[in-house]
């Protein structure tokens, strides 16, 4: 699909937000370079997301036809994008002006950005991106500060997105952190850009606009997906032991708020927490009496 005349595609995946699919397009068309496109997909949106949004030459709407969810929803995206490069987009924040620009000067493969955040459903004014000097991916540490969060101002090539094999749609949440191992699996080259280049919207899904996924997602599911990425990438992970005990952190954090403790005994025993096995035990006890106290 791609348009050898098209420098970028935002792509925008969106389902149920009609008032803040309107903000979000408007700031992305407002900073949409020469040679770009804005990318709506529709994930099966009622009413259709395209009875939001206003005619433009630089705006596309497609409907979905992967499986429903954010991952597949960006995956068809990028499958119908007709730019070089993909700069990903939730529907409930915005784009700084600027940051889609310096997106396009960048040599590397991907990369994404810090954030701002703010509450509301209101239009917020907007800064201009500023600039700092951004680091690559693979010298930025700890791990959780290389994962590429796919609504931090997360862009990348077209042609290394598709060789990676897109965003698992078997992940609900935190697919991210998935695709992020793969790409530094890969070796691409990322950058990480420490000022903000997108505005994250903090919002209960109010007045009719659907709410945040994650805080929908019960924590015995979440555990879930953090068990599917430790077993998907136990090879790799068993090289960086730092990357293996932050997720094994996450998924221990989620098994107390879960009551699991079937399945922390389980995660305890895997190989990859071996070498951090008491630390980890230690954790996982400070996160029951934690959420014991919470439910009290």
């Amino acid at each position: 699909m791609t348009d050898a005349g098209l420098r970028l595609s935002i792509v925008i995946p969106t389902k149920d937000r009609p008032r803040l699919l309107r903000a979000v397009v408007g700031s992305a068309l407002a900073a949409l370079p020469e040679r770009a496109e804005v990318l709506v997909v529709d994930d099966r949106s009622a009413p259709p997301a395209a009875d939001s949004l206003p005619a433009d030459p630089r705006l596309r709407v497609t409907v979905s036809e992967a499986p429903p969810g954010a991952s597949g929803a960006r995956n068809w995206g990028v499958s119908q994008a007709q730019g070089a490069r993909i700069l990903f987009l939730d529907d409930d924040d915005l784009l700084l002006p600027g940051y889609a620009e310096w997106v396009l000067d960048q040599r590397a493969d991907y990369g994404f950005s810090a954030i701002a955040t703010f509450s509301g459903l209101d239009t917020p004014a907007m800064a201009a991106f500023s600039p700092a000097q951004a680091t690559p991916v693979i010298d930025v540490r700890p791990f959780r500060r290389q994962v590429a969060g796919l609504g931090c101002g997360f862009w990348i090539d077209r042609a290394a997105f598709l060789a990676t094999g897109g965003i698992a749609e078997d992940i609900r949440v935190n697919e991210d952190t998935e695709f992020s191992i793969r790409l530094l699996r890969a070796g691409l080259a990322g950058l990480r850009q420490p000022t903000p280049g997108v505005m994250v919207r903090q919002h209960g899904g109010a007045a009719g606009e659907r709410g945040h996924l994650t805080q929908a997602a019960r924590a015995a599911e979440r555990a879930g997906y953090f068990g599917l990425i430790l077993s998907r990438h136990a090879d790799w992970l068993a090289t960086r032991p730092d990357a293996a005990k932050h997720l094994l952190q996450r998924q221990l954090k989620l098994l107390a708020q879960a009551r699991d403790a079937t399945g922390a005994r389980a995660a305890l025993a895997s190989p990859l927490a071996r070498p951090h096995r008491l630390t980890l035990w230690l954790y996982h006890r400070a996160e029951v009496l934690s959420a014991r106290l919470r439910r009290a």
